[in-house]
């Protein structure tokens, strides 16, 4: 997706579920990660403050992580003076599959 991080990426691991957060700044705004152990999946946070092409979220968190499920949600931000704007939520959460849950 060419983003470019402004810094070091810097993460935090909770001491009772074992989950971590992490947060790198980005040129572009600034991408989190936040995973659940105890329900085998992670969420990533892409926040974009410039028009990006198109990438296939959900084949390449499949592929990465082997993720059993991807849901993916897409804000589409107006950029100018727009006259109508239209806000989802951007959240991409993926499963793992059972095996990747115990470690």
């Amino acid at each position: 997706m060419k983003l470019r991080p402004i810094g070091e990426t810097k993460w935090h691991q909770f001491p009772n579920t074992g989950g971590i957060t992490g947060l790198c700044l980005l040129a572009e705004s600034h991408l989190a990660c936040h995973t659940f152990p105890e329900f085998g999946s992670f969420c990533l946070n892409l926040f974009c403050c410039v028009p990006r092409e198109e990438w296939d979220f959900e084949r390449e968190i499949t592929s990465a992580f082997g993720a059993a499920s991807v849901a993916v949600r897409t804000v589409t931000r107006p950029y100018g003076l727009a006259k109508e704007f239209r806000f989802e939520p951007a959240i991409v959460a993926a499963k793992l599959p059972r095996e990747s849950q115990n470690g």
